[in-house]
């Protein structure tokens, strides 16, 4: 998915934003999964 945005891209800067943005929705199931997890466990022991 990464390699397809960057040659879908119009020019660098729109290809550089699709691998930043790309890198930022790999990081959202850790923030929406894990962190909860981890914050009910100490607050449930």
């Amino acid at each position: 998915v990464i390699v397809q945005r960057s040659l879908a891209a119009k020019n660098m800067t729109h290809s550089k934003g699709g691998a930043i943005l790309a890198g930022y929705l790999k990081f959202l199931p850790l923030w929406l999964i894990v962190f909860p997890g981890m914050i009910a466990r100490i607050l449930f022991p």
